[in-house]
């Protein structure tokens, strides 16, 4: 029963995890490392697939055995650790992804406890005297764990990385008004709004903040929407204002040295722009 429960309690945290930058919240920056390791797993993760379904059916071809049928109960081990076995497997690659080029030290934290956990179980399984303790419905929920990763993967991704783009914009307009104020009363914007202390959240775990650029007549408010891989693969969004209703984003800082002033417009490298619905924000994708 207590490992039913601690699998529904990893479920349902893995879940959160991997929605986890597109939720209302001050700014996490382990949150995206942590969000990419779940939404890896819930496409590598279908490799377990596999070991758990041979094991339901198996538990399901025994669930009228004797209790403590010798034969039974170690086939019953065999089939839990090829299940270890394969989640390990798959998970080695997703740490190695994390500490190579996402963040270190989420990757190695992620590997020691990958670690201590396939160890702590194989432990289990070892101590396991009866059927009883490998019941139907465990290996029926190890199957199900990275397909329902995978269908929030897929099914919310869109819209709820609407409604954190939604909400960011929203909590953007105390400081879109100050900037106007500042306007009004000394017939410029500011040069800058850098400082130590971001005074203005976003209001979304995975957007650190928003960034301000002027060129001496207006303005561009923006910042980054952290977006699940399986949507749009390959794809960065840049979400940006203008007050002249005209968001500018190059893909390259170096462009602004090398493209003449007349054209830099014209050739920013987003391949689309988008409508968000409200007034002067238009959300630009780059591959």
């Amino acid at each position: 029963m207590r490992a039913l429960l601690f699998l529904l309690l990893a479920g349902g945290i893995s879940l959160l995890l991997l929605v986890y930058p597109l939720l209302p919240g001050s700014y996490d920056p382990a949150g995206s490392s942590l969000s990419m390791a779940f939404q890896l797993f819930s496409v590598l993760g279908l490799l377990t697939l596999i070991p758990a379904a041979a094991w339901l059916y198996r538990a399901l071809r025994l669930r009228r055995a004797a209790a403590e049928d010798a034969p039974a109960l170690r086939a019953m081990r065999r089939h839990a650790r090829a299940y270890l076995w394969t989640f390990a497997a798959v998970w080695i690659p997703i740490v190695l992804v994390l500490t190579l080029s996402v963040s270190r030290i989420t990757g190695l934290l992620l590997g020691l406890g990958l670690i201590l956990g396939i160890w702590q179980a194989l432990r289990r399984i070892s101590q396991v005297r009866t059927l009883a303790g490998f019941p139907p419905v465990l290996p029926a929920l190890l199957a199900l764990w990275p397909a329902a990763l995978l269908g929030v993967h897929l099914l919310l991704s869109t819209p709820l990385t609407a409604w954190s783009r939604a909400r960011a914009i929203a909590h953007s307009r105390e400081l879109a008004a100050q900037l106007e104020s500042f306007h009004t009363q000394h017939g410029s914007y500011p040069l800058t709004i850098n400082g130590l202390h971001q005074d203005y959240q976003t209001g979304v775990c995975g957007i650190e903040a928003f960034r301000y650029t002027y060129d001496g007549s207006t303005y561009h408010l923006y910042f980054e929407q952290p977006k699940l891989f399986l949507d749009q693969p390959g794809t960065r969004e840049m979400v940006v204002y203008s007050p002249a209703g005209e968001p500018f984003m190059m893909s390259h800082v170096s462009w602004h040295m090398l493209i003449e002033p007349e054209l830099i417009r014209s050739r920013q490298g987003w391949y689309a722009a988008n409508e968000t619905g409200m007034p002067g924000w238009r959300y630009l994708w780059f591959d």
